[in-house]
């Protein structure tokens, strides 16, 4: 069972870690399997906004698009589901992507892109990869914010390994109770 670290405290107080909710867990007969992130790690990827779209003028399936992310840049996007005003985590030159990938300003066919838009996949967020990814109800106001602080992608998630008598921790409350049984 996969649970967030979060989700696990909105139902019992507690001032513990991860790392000490699983051990805590694992001494009341839980066993946790593994703590992750919700993300791999990757850094330099920033909340954008697409200003202006316009074609390639020597590629077919290419756009360039205005970024503003805090700065207006230009990025060439190959994706079909890119759109004017569509907020998007947009890797800046220097990014670093999960699988050791560099992001750096390129020429691509004649013309300079300065970053790269993202999609899910690209990210290590799911395998999601039909364009990029969407942000949606998002605030203005965080436009160039690091994207892993607004999507929480730090968040903890502990797999727990549940044993078929313990039924009563099928469920983010019965984890729960049985965290805060055994903290007191």
């Amino acid at each position: 069972m996969i649970i967030s670290e979060s989700w696990l405290k909105t139902w019992v107080n507690s001032n513990l870690s991860a790392t000490e909710i699983a051990e805590v867990l694992t001494m009341s007969g839980i066993e946790v399997d593994s703590i992750k992130t919700m993300a791999p790690e990757f850094s330099n990827v920033v909340l954008g906004k697409i200003l202006n779209i316009r074609k390639h003028p020597n590629a077919d399936r290419l756009n360039i698009c205005t970024v503003f992310t805090g700065e207006e840049l230009e990025i060439i996007c190959g994706a079909k589901n890119v759109s004017k005003n569509m907020f998007v985590a947009c890797a800046l030159s220097g990014a670093k992507l999960p699988g050791k990938i560099s992001i750096k300003k390129t020429k691509m066919r004649g013309v300079l892109s300065n970053g790269m838009l993202c999609s899910e996949q690209e990210l290590g967020i799911s395998n999601d990869s039909e364009g990029i990814m969407e942000l949606k109800q998002i605030n203005e106001n965080l436009i160039g914010k690091n994207i892993r602080e607004i999507l929480n992608l730090d968040e903890k998630i502990l797999d727990l390994k549940i044993t078929p008598n313990r039924g009563d921790c099928l469920s983010v409350r019965g984890v729960a109770r049985e965290l805060a049984a055994s903290t007191k």
